[in-house]
């Protein structure tokens, strides 16, 4: 294996922690409003299980007021 490539590994796992071990709750999304990761906190925070959630759920379902979700929706979209 090369430096460059362990070195690549390396960050990932670093950032993989610390995504995984941060107090904050986090979701990574796709375009479409799918949920692709969460972390602990994430789970915790909402009451649902990583494997209920990724890769199945949109962002949109854990939004229970419709006004929120208006603007939660035009911020996704901006970015």
């Amino acid at each position: 294996m090369s430096s460059r490539r362990a070195g690549l590994e390396a960050a990932d796992e670093r950032y993989r922690v610390l995504f995984e071990l941060t107090g904050v709750a986090m979701a990574l999304l796709d375009e479409n409003t799918t949920i692709v990761l969460v972390n602990r906190a994430f789970e915790h925070l909402l009451g649902y299980s990583r494997l209920k959630v990724e890769g199945r759920m949109s962002w949109t379902e854990t939004v229970p007021d419709a006004g929120d979700l208006e603007r939660m929706t035009s911020y996704h979209r901006l970015r």
